[in-house]
């Protein structure tokens, strides 16, 4: 409590419940995820090539030894090749052979160091930032990596473009709102015997009657991801009140 917003315990929550419910929902989507990434450094790996019925200029290796019908045109000679490669990369014997892929960079770096000169408090700092973020157009590039690295890095970006983010948002609000409990600990500190001043100049009935109670009993506190009402959210104190 002692220099630090009371409102912030408030939105860590909420941040919390926000990744929860994010990573219940990527869960959900990571076979499709999986299924995209695969793709991907499918593509990395053999190309695909479009176009008609062209003649094979060539013999695939492997292809026609064990009975199979030797392809009849680049197009099908390539789709073969591929599914022999896509058999090698869910076996993971290409894991450690190095391709190169595109990558996601944030381009809303560097915008924090406004916080400090303009007075924004933190929620309104954070939704600036990343509604800057969302308006600044997704920056690429590319990277040479294995593909186990490969899959991992690509895997977290697929599932999060399949995730709806405002619906993430709300139903994490609604389990901050319903399900929080935050534990506040040494919550002694606020009190201080008369003569002593061991709660510290910051710390005065003024100031808990002001900051911390509206909280515990009850307030609506802007966050990121909008408004959070702290009426159900369950707080737990402790301290030790010896003397």
């Amino acid at each position: 409590y002692v220099g630090r917003d009371v409102e912030s315990m408030v939105r860590d929550l909420a941040e919390q419940s926000v990744n929860m419910v994010k990573l219940r929902r990527k869960e959900a989507v990571k076979a499709q995820a999986a299924q995209v990434v695969e793709d991907i450094i499918l593509d990395a790996l053999i190309p695909p090539i479009s176009g008609s019925a062209t003649p094979a200029t060539r013999h695939g290796v492997g292809f026609g030894t064990d009975g199979n019908q030797v392809p009849t045109s680049d197009q099908e000679l390539n789709e073969r090749t591929r599914d022999k490669f896509r058999e090698k990369i869910r076996s993971g014997e290409l894991d450690e052979r190095k391709i190169e892929i595109k990558v996601e960079q944030s381009s809303s770096s560097g915008i924090g160091i406004l916080g400090g000169q303009t007075g924004m408090d933190e929620a309104s700092l954070s939704g600036l930032q990343d509604m800057l973020g969302n308006m600044l157009p997704k920056k690429t590039r590319k990277r040479r990596v294995t593909i186990a690295e490969a899959r991992r890095i690509l895997l977290d970006e697929e599932a999060a473009k399949l995730i709806d983010m405002e619906e993430v948002k709300e139903e994490a609000l609604r389990h901050a709102e319903n399900s929080g409990i935050i534990f506040i600990d040494e919550i002694d500190k606020v009190a201080s015997r008369s003569g002593k001043g061991g709660g510290g100049p910051d710390v005065s009935r003024e100031g808990v009657q002001r900051d911390l109670l509206p909280i515990v009993e009850g307030s609506a506190v802007s966050t990121k991801y909008g408004i959070l009402n702290t009426d159900h959210i369950l707080f737990i104190a402790a301290g030790a009140f010896h003397v």
